[in-house]
């Protein structure tokens, strides 16, 4: 009886590991990702750009900023599990050009109320992603 607990115990705690470490795609990710970049080069455009990854950030994540320097913005941890953390990093490919690595995370075993899909699509478009 007592192994049967125990086993039962350890089956719930292996399902709800999954949901701490989410992409926080809420169903999303069943369905084919589409890859585009958010890539900029010289100092200009890469700048405008920033500034631009910024602004999104600051419209669309449901915390304030943690960080926000030359190379990281971040959001700050989410008054509920629901509600997503936003990173963005850029990242030198060669030169002077760049590439913008967004990540959107939740600690929602369910999901997050914005989807991972939802944010990913709206940033790429608004930076203009190819």
């Amino acid at each position: 009886m007592k192994t049967m607990i125990v086993s039962i115990l350890l089956a719930v705690a292996a399902l709800a590991v999954p949901g701490c470490v989410s992409s926080g795609s809420s169903g999303s990710m069943s369905e084919p990702a589409e890859i585009k970049e958010v890539k900029c080069s010289g100092k200009q455009n890469c700048d405008a750009k920033w500034d631009q990854a910024l602004a999104w950030v600051q419209r669309n994540a449901g915390t304030q900023l943690r960080i926000a320097n030359d190379h990281v913005i971040a959001t700050d941890t989410p008054r509920n599990n629901a509600e997503p953390t936003v990173t963005v990093t850029k990242v030198l490919i060669s030169g002077d050009a760049y590439r913008f690595d967004l990540d959107v995370n939740c600690a929602n075993l369910f999901g997050c109320m914005v989807t991972w899909r939802r944010l990913t699509t709206s940033f790429n478009q608004e930076l203009g992603a190819q």
